[in-house]
């Protein structure tokens, strides 16, 4: 399987496949040959144009002196980046994989130096003030988020009622903060399985896919959101928190938006998901998993956020 798509790249044969255990999106295999391990990416639905996108991203980062690795893709026989899947019309990129395992959320010391890698990504991406691309821009409008879902009543027969209404709360509160809040380049996508460990020490972050222009506090809630979601939650938002503002302050109004961020950040998820399933791609674990998680960080946050956001205030002083 890919051997021909594989064979587009200077990777000899014979090579050896294991899809991963993440990716969501897209599939990704690792790829063991005589010539080293390496990463195939294909993609699903994912635009030509934004894939070359997230390539110029990554390019852009080689020079940012990080103290940890970021993916590089790998030029075909040809000079491209981006090599096509004849038999099933989906893009694929090559990237020489990266050392390390992904992170373990009972490592709280480690969990904190992957927030504070976040941070340190985000202060090289704010460097990047031009693409030779068009950036993708979220405005915090969800209605913009998947050409499948205009209207956000749409969601009831999908996500029902509590979803919606989550959704729709999200969306409201989303104006009023993306008029106010600075805005850059970021990740986009600060999960743990996208932070790669090894020994306690951050060896790369990967999974570009989503990176555009966004406010930047987005990046920090984003990371707060996936810890906030997981059962262990109670020992995970502190040491996100703590590790990222350890290394990039952010602003009083920044702080302050970060409950409704985290919650919109899993309304976005909502919504994408829903879309993908009206395109007939839908969650492998099903809407219904994901829309539980989603409400369990709304009521969460609902009451502890002021407590979170004490706490933001304490880490920046």
């Amino acid at each position: 399987m890919y051997d021909d798509v594989l064979d587009q790249w200077d990777l000899p044969r014979p090579r050896e496949l294991n899809r991963t255990p993440f990716g969501m999106s897209n599939e990704s295999y690792y790829v063991t040959s005589a010539a080293g391990e390496h990463v195939l990416r294909v993609h699903g639905a994912k635009p030509l144009s934004a894939i070359r996108f997230e390539h110029e991203v990554l390019r852009h980062l080689i020079d940012a002196d990080l103290p940890f690795q970021v993916p590089q893709p790998l030029p075909t026989l040809r000079g491209d980046t981006v090599a096509l899947d004849v038999d099933s019309a989906r893009q694929c990129a090559l990237f020489r994989r990266i050392p390390g395992e992904t992170l373990d959320d009972a490592d709280t010391a480690a969990v904190a130096h992957a927030a504070g890698a976040f941070a340190r990504l985000d202060l090289a991406l704010a460097s990047i003030e031009r693409t030779d691309l068009p950036t993708p821009v979220f405005t915090g409008d969800l209605r913009a988020l998947h050409p499948a879902v205009t209207d956000l009543g749409q969601l009831d027969e999908l996500v029902g009622r509590p979803g919606r209404e989550m959704v729709e709360r999200a969306a409201e509160r989303a104006g009023p903060i993306y008029a106010s809040l600075p805005t850059q380049l970021i990740h986009g996508d600060f999960s743990f399985g996208n932070v790669l460990v090894s020994r306690g020490r951050v060896r790369g972050i990967v999974d570009f896919e989503y990176s555009g222009r966004d406010v930047r506090a987005m990046e920090l809630a984003a990371g707060l959101a996936s810890a906030i979601a997981r059962p262990s939650r109670d020992t995970l938002w502190r040491p996100v928190l703590r590790g990222y503002l350890a290394a990039l302050r952010l602003d009083l109004t920044e702080l302050a938006a970060l409950p409704a961020l985290a919650v919109l950040h899993w309304a976005v998820i909502v919504v994408w998901w829903a879309g993908r399933s009206l395109d007939g791609r839908p969650f492998r674990d099903g809407l219904a998993a994901l829309v539980d998680r989603a409400l369990g960080v709304d009521e969460w946050l609902d009451a502890h956020g002021p407590e979170l956001v004490a706490e933001a205030l304490r880490a920046s002083t």
